[in-house]
């Protein structure tokens, strides 16, 4: 295992970390991931005490499921997407924490279509429910080529003495990134005074807002530090998880605008999963602010109430992360199908709207 250097994602208020917690979780997620291990470990020499924390639960919740039929296979998937496999851990987690037995990656006799990521019951001969788990989102990796050209475009009229965030709305060509930069250039040499939330540029015509996040003199200067899909901690609503790009103290945060068809594409996505009148629930994440519980809701429920995607039982939004102190927290908020061919009505009163897991305490309760 490479070495980490570990930074708070909050440095006012940082977690808790220990060199036996790390040794701990290291050596855990080693035996339970095997050969898969490193699958979930950062791609950049940076970890936050936030992601360790999240290797903690995942440690923990691996405890919980590692007797589960299907474990194999599941853990196998973590090579393929870190972020969508991490997201069904945690709904079985938390399934598992409403008293029933998981079957991960399960098996449908007699049909061709993709197999959902769960099946859940109560007892061996009770009801059975199937699960699928998305994550509305969208080519991280593709974003940062098209934001390191408008990192190019502009670095020369920014400073390493400050971070900042740029949200935009559509990728800029080489015409707008010039246009910004000069924006930018005419902004900092009028206003002077550099200081936290100064808004630099707001162009609606450009569909770009740069501000400054944060005064620091403890920016890495060492090299260059490109960050893919790293949570999005803005109370600005509507953006995708975002991507950190520092060259040699210079550093931005960018924040691009989500698709707003992004929650019908990942429900279009998850029909023909299991045959026509089985028990069939879609698990979608919406965690951080790129989507309102609220407003997902509603866009949701218009579609069943259109008779939209009658196969689907129910959907079940989830929020999830750490929170203070180390706990990793799971709010549910269940939405019924009145149109589905396979009501369960219970389901609406089954599911607790939340779900806390002290890290730390169940670590130690596991060893």
């Amino acid at each position: 295992m490479k070495e980490y250097h570990l930074f708070h994602s909050e440095p006012e208020n940082p977690l808790k970390v220990s060199q036996e917690m790390c040794n701990r979780v290291s050596n855990g997620l080693k035996n339970k991931l095997g050969k898969y291990y490193s699958y979930v470990l950062p791609p950049h020499d940076s970890m936050t005490d936030v992601y360790l924390y999240k290797l903690n639960y995942l440690d923990t919740a691996l405890s919980v499921l590692r007797e589960c039929k299907g474990y194999d296979k599941h853990i196998a998937e973590y090579q393929n997407n870190l972020n969508s496999t991490f997201f069904v851990t945690v709904v079985a987690d938390v399934l598992a924490a409403h008293g029933l037995t998981i079957e991960l990656e399960p098996e449908i006799l007699n049909t061709e279509s993709k197999k959902p990521d769960l099946f859940a019951y109560q007892m061996p001969d009770g009801l059975g429910v199937y699960f699928e788990c998305k994550q509305p989102k969208e080519d991280t990796h593709q974003f940062i080529k098209e934001q390191n050209l408008i990192f190019d475009g502009i670095e020369d009229v920014i400073s390493e003495k400050y971070s900042l965030a740029l949200f935009y709305d559509k990728e800029l060509s080489s015409e707008e990134i010039t246009r910004l930069r000069s924006l930018i250039d005419n902004s900092l040499t009028k206003g002077g005074e550099i200081f936290e939330e100064r808004v630099i540029v707001d162009s609606k015509e450009l569909g770009v807002k740069l501000v400054v996040s944060g005064i620091s003199y403890n920016i890495e200067k060492s090299g260059i530090i490109e960050m893919e899909g790293i949570p999005n901690f803005s109370n600005d609503k509507g953006y995708s998880n975002v991507n950190g790009i520092n060259r040699y103290g210079k550093n931005i945060v960018f924040y691009k605008s989500v698709s707003k068809s992004a929650l019908g594409n990942q429900l279009k996505a998850s029909t023909k999963k299991v045959p026509e009148g089985t028990p069939y629930v879609v698990c979608i994440d919406i965690s951080g602010p790129r989507f309102d519980v609220t407003r997902s809701s509603e866009k949701i429920t218009n579609h069943f109430n259109r008779g939209d995607f009658s196969n689907f039982t129910g959907v079940l939004l989830v929020t999830h992360g750490v929170i203070n102190e180390g706990k990793y927290h799971a709010a549910l908020h269940y939405l019924e199908n009145e149109n589905s061919n396979s009501p369960l009505p219970f389901l609406k009163n089954f599911f607790t709207k939340t779900m806390t897991v002290d890290i730390e305490l169940r670590a130690q309760t596991e060893r």
